[in-house]
């Protein structure tokens, strides 16, 4: 059964939204596109304020905003881009005097999934500040004298910086609702409000544009400086831009309100993106790769398209992939079939027959496809079948033709049968996949944005059930377009009825030389904390245990109580937080007496509120061992304690899904933390990791008895760490929940620029991983630390393993629909398998780009 949504045309909005975007513009990057205006007045002294919702579609170019240039020599200009390091960046230019007035953001902005808002103030003494979804990420005093914007009666550009014979730095993306106002520093919250933790665009921001001010909504399709051109001026004033290279084409639903999947440049390949990263191309005896899509599917059925240009002799394969196998199966090579997923293969024109793949080389006949063909693709995740048609002609395993009628027939031959021949299966997530051999081709796709393909062929008509799209042909009946307002709600996130930060957070708090309380947001159940500037313990407290109990995840020392003089000082948990003393230890918030004083994090989990379940085995029949535990069934953490019998066992958890990873320590000796995590290997069960050690991962049957666990229970053997027959044993357990949780891996590169992207459905509020197959430190980093400001990359962290204070480097983007290594210390070294576990910030449904 579908997870979906029951949503018609006529109900799809749920009201989170202000309904204040609804289209965007396409900068192909090919060609050049861009729009020009020559301002009527020359307001050298005013103040000026720009605003604008971005989606990149490339990293590591200069990528022009807005711009203003003289068209003879010589040349001035001024104007806003992101630089080829990607920071946003303003400067001003003058070949007659070499003049430079500049400034960059420190965070740099890689996310191609997901949409960004930018705004930047300049007044008239240039004094500048940038904003990126509402906080500031840059500032600047008295940047220079030469305002060329909004100062001349030069030709300003969005989308391009052009002069004399000189044209380039083309904008490659997305852009929506463009505000400039002339004669006011206006604030980002005019344009756009927080709601849930998400930057939504309000529908009428209220200013005043001045003389030169204009307001582009992209609503028209039309190439004249008019009011029904794609430059548009709806503010009032009448300030048309013209429009160079963009067609009508190049207007698209794909909105900040209604994000849309594209293909994605940040896993590793080697085309050349274009059209939105909607068109990939490269040169013969490229290297093979693969590209695959922004969004990754679990539930519901989902409909595309894909248009190859040329190069159908090569035998291109186009399908799915399952993101769960991990980055290092789109890297390598000619992966293997059951890592791509069901895909053509195959051309007419080579006398080649094309195919329906599985693993194993299962075939299926699938009829020609030529050069120029639109073949589609529906995903039914619900029933794990994929079926692929060609111009509308839809085809079965079998080799013969159906109906789109019957496209959602569940008989097995109404279609390709991936769950025969794929993991297409509960829990698994799929993406659109297009993988090219070494020679040249060019594909388009298709998710709902384009069905012109770029200008290549006659629009269509298409949209699905929902209204949404513009497609070739109609989507099968109960296939949607694969967008954001199409996902699944999820049952954490903005508009539910709790959010990622009911149950997870991290807080960052300086001691103060007094007694505190820590504002987390809700009563935790369950803290580690750690100074970060200073060599100091590692402190996990949990509720089910008391407020002054402790393990340390470094130290394997037996638990400290609330009897012990070195007690961790916690009065009280609280409704939205935990009150702490003038902490002499040393612990959570500590001072030296003098002017050094501790700088904390907390990471707090919520369980069940310190009410706890106790499981009598012999009674329940659930388990062997008994034990208490207060589980969050919504978040998917459960706290356990128990007694060891020193006989295997095992012991209920309360999770009502099967974890994904447990952390287990003897509290009553000074064993090493026992870790299973289902990724580690093909048999998590038989393999485990150490906590408060930097190992690579072993296999023992005496840990998990080689037994994986239930939805109901986790397995321990004899091992001493798990199961000292007459000690206290405490367990933290986690099941995954779609969009708030997952516990995966990935295979590290060695490349700093172009390390791992893992996909995990959400924008990451913390993040832990190991490499496990050598000896390398376990790292933990979160969304509080960085040291740029507003953004990327997270480069702050700690060791769960080593009481060092905070780290500098190990550095990962945290981005909308997961993370990208951008390091080749622990987290990206060499070629490993690295497990991880990571908690949301927003689900991808919601995420603004970061």
């Amino acid at each position: 059964m579908s997870l979906l949504p029951t949503i018609g045309a006529v109900d799809q909005d749920t009201g989170f939204y202000n309904s204040a975007i609804t289209k965007a513009v396409r900068f192909p990057a090919v060609g050049g596109g861009y729009l020009s205006r020559t301002f009527d007045n020359n307001n050298t002294g005013n103040d000026w304020t720009f605003s604008t919702w971005i989606k990149r579609s490339v990293i590591d170019q200069h990528l022009a905003i807005f711009y203003s240039s003289s068209t003879s020599n010589p040349y001035y200009q001024a104007g806003m881009a992101f630089n080829s390091s990607n920071q946003l960046w303003y400067y001003g230019f003058s070949n007659a005097n070499a003049f430079y007035g500049s400034f960059t953001s420190t965070a740099v902005f890689r996310d191609t999934s997901a949409w960004y808002h930018v705004v930047l103030q300049r007044d008239q003494n240039g004094n500048s500040t940038y904003y990126v979804n509402g906080t500031q990420v840059a500032q600047a005093s008295s940047n220079g004298t030469h305002n060329y914007i909004n100062g001349t009666s030069y030709p300003h550009y969005i989308g391009n910086y052009t002069y004399q014979s000189n044209a380039g730095g083309w904008f490659h993306g997305y852009m929506a609702e463009t505000i400039f106002v002339d004669n006011a520093l206006v604030a980002p919250t005019v344009f756009a409000e927080t709601k849930e933790g998400v930057w939504i665009a309000k529908e009428d921001p209220d200013v005043t544009y001045g003389d030169n001010g204009f307001r582009l909504q992209y609503l028209q399709s039309g190439t004249s400086q008019n009011s029904s051109g794609i430059g548009a001026d709806t503010s009032g004033n009448d300030n048309h831009f013209a429009v160079t290279s963009l067609t009508a084409h190049d207007v698209v639903p794909d909105s900040p309100e209604n994000n849309f999947c594209t293909l994605n440049p940040l896993s590793k390949q080697t085309y050349t993106f274009a059209e939105g990263n909607l068109k990939l191309s490269r040169a013969s005896g490229t290297a093979q790769s693969a590209a695959v899509g922004t969004f990754s599917v679990k539930s519901g059925k989902w409909y595309w398209e894909v248009r190859l240009v040329s190069g159908q002799s090569n035998y291109p394969r186009i399908g799915i992939f399952n993101t769960e196998l991990g980055n290092n199966h789109i890297e390598t090579a000619y992966p293997a079939n059951n890592d791509l997923g069901a895909r053509v293969w195959g051309s007419a024109a080579n006398g080649a027959t094309n195919k329906i793949f599985g693993d194993s080389n299962t075939e299926a006949a699938f009829g020609s496809y030529d050069d120029g063909d639109v073949v589609q693709f529906a995903l039914d995740m619900d029933n794990f079948k994929m079926y692929m048609g060609k111009g509308d002609t839809w085809y079965t395993n079998s080799s013969t033709t159906t109906d789109k009628a019957n496209i959602s027939d569940s008989s097995a031959n109404a279609a390709f049968d991936a769950a025969t021949n794929l993991d297409i299966v509960a829990g698994n997530s799929f993406a659109p996949l297009i993988f090219g051999n070494a020679n040249a081709d060019v594909w388009i796709a298709n998710f709902g944005q384009d069905s012109t393909f770029a200008g290549g062929i006659d629009a269509g008509s298409g949209s699905d059930a929902n209204g949404i799209g513009n497609f070739k042909y109609a989507p099968p009946s109960g296939y949607l377009a694969l967008c954001s307002a199409n996902l699944p709600e999820p049952t954490i996130g903005p508009n539910s009825t709790s959010q990622s930060d009911d149950h997870f957070n991290t807080v960052i708090h300086t001691s103060v030389n007094e007694a505190a309380s820590i504002d987390v947001g809700f009563k935790p159940d369950w803290i580690w904390a750690k100074s970060r500037n200073r060599v100091s313990t590692h402190i996990l407290v949990d509720s089910t245990r008391g407020v002054r109990k402790y393990v340390s995840s470094h130290d394997p020392f037996v638990e400290i109580d609330s009897n012990s003089e070195n007690s961790v000082d916690i009065l009280a948990f609280t409704s939205t937080g935990f009150d702490v003393p003038d902490d002499p230890h040393g612990y959570f918030n500590y001072h030296n007496g003098s002017s050094t004083l501790d700088n904390n994090v907390f990471w707090c989990w919520k369980a069940n509120g310190g009410t706890t379940t106790t499981n009598d085995a012999s009674s329940t029949s659930v388990g062997t061992i008994d034990s208490v535990f207060q589980a969050n069934t919504t978040s998917g953490f459960s706290i356990v304690t128990y007694t060891g019998t020193g006989s295997a066992g095992t012991i209920a958890h309360g999770l009502g899904a099967v974890p994904k990873m447990i952390m287990v320590r003897n509290r009553d000796a000074t064993d090493a933390w026992a870790v299973y995590h289902a990724a580690v290997s093909s048999d998590p069960e038989t393999d485990y990791l150490t906590l408060n050690e930097n190992y690579a991962v072993a296999d023992h049957n005496t840990v998990w008895n080689d037994t994986a666990p239930t939805s109901t229970v986790f397995s321990v053997g004899t091992a001493d760490s798990v199961n000292t027959s007459g000690e206290k044993i405490l367990a933290y357990l986690f099941a995954e929940v779609e969009g708030y949780s997952k516990f995966g891996s990935y295979t590290s590169n060695n490349e700093a620029s172009n390390n791992a992207f893992v996909y995990t459905g959400f924008r990451p509020a913390f993040l832990l991983v190991k490499m496990t197959p050598s000896t390398t430190e376990w790292v933990m980093m979160d969304n509080k630390k960085s040291s740029s400001s507003g953004g990327n990359p997270i480069d702050r962290g700690q060791y769960p393993h080593l009481s060092n204070t905070e780290y500098s480097g190990q550095k990962v983007d945290f981005l909308s629909n997961g993370f990208k290594v951008r390091d080749t210390s622990g987290v990206g070294y060499s070629t490993r398998n690295v497990i991880y576990m990571a908690f949301a910030e927003v689900p991808f449904k919601y995420a603004n780009a970061r």
